[in-house]
């Protein structure tokens, strides 16, 4: 929460026309994003299941054989790599290919 308070400081120092109930929704919103950020979504989803389905139907068990088949992955944005491998890093836990 600190961390928001600063960004709130900084935006209004930027922003002198934010009245404290914008900059109080703000905070909200950031909070709300912060909690939603580490959660996955439909399309993360359905790449879990298509390497369930296709390379690992144990993955995430030690020991679980790893399919011939390989994905890769291309994306523009160094936000979105982060994101799907924090996801997928979480997915494969606990097999012999975890990180």
């Amino acid at each position: 929460m600190e961390q928001a308070d600063t960004q709130i400081q900084a935006a209004s120092r930027q922003l002198p026309t934010l009245r404290p109930l914008e900059l109080q929704l703000l905070g909200q919103m950031e909070e709300v994003a912060g909690l939603a950020r580490h959660l996955s979504d439909p399309r993360v989803e359905y790449l879990k299941g298509w390497i369930r389905q296709h390379q690992r139907p144990q993955v995430g068990t030690a020991g679980a054989p790893r399919g011939r088949t390989r994905v890769i992955i291309f994306t523009e944005y160094s936000d979105t790599k982060e994101y799907l491998q924090y996801h997928l890093e979480r997915f494969i836990e606990g097999s012999d290919q975890s990180p």
